[in-house]
């Protein structure tokens, strides 16, 4: 099984899941997009401090999103927004997980900014820089040979995150 057919199950339910569609509609409120912000900051500055340690990033700068979320989020409001527990779950397993299976976490959650977040972008408040890329298809093409099918289960796992701060965001974001 290819990795992307690892998660499909998953990738299908968020893109189906009420936040996601709340986020499409263009009427997410810029509180309730600041929650989702902050707490992919928190997400992404996990991640990020574990790719800048396995040095394997080094010539990738273009990659790293944390900065520009948490710039996003402050676009947004100066409010200090609320760490979910899947956040803190997911942040968790980052510190457990080997530097191969770091790559599941780089591949669940920046390789949706580099395709599916290229949707969202017009449709949340903000500028959404998050989503700009100097050569979008370079950095995918540099990325991608890191990938690897073994890679499945923890990618799995990693959705199951975005999966769980989704059901968490979605019931105030109505």
């Amino acid at each position: 099984m290819t990795l992307r057919d690892a998660i499909k199950p998953q990738h299908d339910a968020a893109e189906a899941h009420p936040f996601t569609a709340l986020m499409l509609s263009g009427s997410i409120s810029k509180e309730k997009y600041a929650e989702h912000l902050a707490n992919h900051w928190v997400i992404f500055s996990a991640i990020e401090e574990r790719m800048r340690e396995t040095g394997l990033f080094d010539d990738i700068p273009d990659i790293f999103r944390a900065e520009r979320i948490r710039a996003d989020a402050r676009e947004l409001t100066s409010a200090t927004q609320p760490v979910h527990p899947a956040t803190v779950r997911c942040v968790n397993r980052i510190a457990e997980v080997d530097d191969r299976q770091l790559m599941a976490y780089v591949y669940v959650y920046h390789f949706a900014d580099m395709f599916g977040g290229q949707m969202i972008k017009s449709k949340v408040p903000g500028a959404g820089t998050r989503f700009d890329f100097e050569d979008r298809s370079g950095l995918i093409a540099k990325v991608r040979p890191m990938l690897g099918d073994d890679l499945a289960d923890e990618a799995q796992r990693a959705f199951s995150y975005t999966l769980e701060l989704f059901d968490e965001l979605a019931p105030a974001a109505a």
